[in-house]
Order: structure tokens, then sequence, then C-alpha cells
């Protein structure tokens, strides 16, 4: 691994299980445009609901989060409502992976 990249063992030991990777940017109160850009693969996506992906900002005591969840489930994409407490399904359609195949994620916020 060349230090830009991580890899994560999970074994389930209960219902849900997750990884937190995070990495800080440094402080800026002026930045107003993100790009989360991720290579994803799992070894057996049958055992998975979905996936998650988050970045955040915080200004202060302002906590902002960007989060972006593929359900496999509902077969779409769904946004963090932090206002409403929960997830908003979009239209833009997203599937289970193949095994052991590397996915590409890229969103703007």
């Amino acid at each position: 691994m060349d230090g830009n990249s991580a890899r994560f063992s999970l074994r389930p030991t209960g219902q849900f299980d997750d990884c937190l990777w995070p990495i800080k940017l440094g402080k800026s109160r002026t930045a107003t445009h993100f790009t989360l850009e991720v290579q994803c693969r799992l070894s057996d996506p049958s055992l998975s609901q979905g996936v998650e992906f988050s970045s955040n900002k915080h200004v202060g005591t302002n906590w902002y989060k960007f989060s972006v969840q593929c359900s496999y489930n509902k077969g779409v994409f769904s946004v963090w409502n932090t206002a409403g407490r929960h997830w908003s399904a979009t239209d833009i359609p997203c599937k289970r992976p193949a095994r052991d195949s590397w996915d590409h994620l890229t969103v703007q916020t």
C-alpha cells in the first residue's frame, strides 16, 4: 500500500459492522467544494446491505455532514438529510457489485 489507501477486513459479530477512516485535511472556513473519490472492493457483497461514504466539515461548533449510501435492497443511492434526520432516496441507481470487483464512486458536494 502507498499510504493513500487502506485495507479493512470486517468480520461481522452482530447485526451491523462498519469501519471509520478519518483523514484531517486542515482548517478552512472558506472551503465550499469537496470531492470524495473512493475505490471499493467487497470480497462477498452478498453479506452486505449496502455501503456508505461520508465527508464532514467542522466550522466552530457546527458540523456539516455529507453522506451518500448505496442500499442494495432499494437499488438507489440515498443522501443523509440532516434536518430530517433520515436517509432521502434519490433516483440514481446503484446495484450490488460483483464479488471481488472494484467499484469507483465520486461524490461532489
